[in-house]
């Protein structure tokens, strides 16, 4: 009877501590799906701001100014300077757009003893409205006969020759908090005489990046 009394005494704790062994899993499972549910919460909503965020600046993002390379020629009035002269035009409807730290040159990319490039012309700042055309106009080489190349002497070569004429631009949407820079170049065909365009008010889009 004693030994049936001990064994029926073990059984019944071992069943009493399964029991309990039992207990703290299922509140430690509980208390672990607990502190889930708030993280899944949380991440749930940070996906859902971004994909917010996403369309909100895909919908608002302001479009760059498209450019046009409108005439590389002779200054009629001094009869020796070289003008380029682009315009760009804003696309966008509501903002408008600030136009800083600008400077144009004209590249000669094949066909002379080596890669030229004119200096670089500086220019003021502009603010331009939306939907607004804006006209750039730089003397960027002065054709005189010092046969200073570094300033255009072209007057002594002859041929036709493919070039750029190159444009740099800090711009800043008035909508806009970012400020952006962007590089406008223009193809031409340029005279080495001269160094102006074979083609008399080429009209040619430019190229952004």
């Amino acid at each position: 009877m004693a030994k049936e009394e001990a064994t029926t005494k073990k059984t019944e704790a071992k069943e009493e501590g399964a029991a309990a062994s039992k207990h703290k899993s299922v509140v430690y499972g509980d208390h672990r799906r607990r502190k889930i549910k708030p993280c899944l919460l949380v991440f749930g909503v940070v996906v859902v701001i971004l994909v917010i965020g996403g369309i909100f600046f895909a919908v608002n993002k302001p479009k760059d100014p498209r450019f046009t390379l409108d005439d590389l020629c002779i200054d009629p009035v001094s009869n020796s300077s070289v003008l380029a002269k682009l315009s760009s035009r804003n696309p966008n409807p509501k903002s408008g757009i600030n136009y800083s730290k600008v400077s144009v040159y004209v590249r000669i990319q094949e066909g002379f003893e080596s890669q030229f490039e004119t200096e670089r012309v500086d220019l003021e700042s502009k603010y331009q409205e939306p939907g607004e055309v804006t006209t750039w106009t730089a003397v960027v080489a002065s054709n005189n006969d010092n046969n200073d190349k570094r300033h255009g002497t072209f007057q002594n070569r002859i041929g036709v020759v493919n070039g750029v004429v190159a444009a740099d631009f800090s711009l800043k949407w008035k909508s806009w908090i970012f400020t952006k820079r962007l590089h406008v170049r223009c193809p031409v065909m340029i005279n080495l005489k001269d160094l102006t365009s074979s083609v008399p008010k080429p009209m040619s889009s430019c190229s952004t990046y």
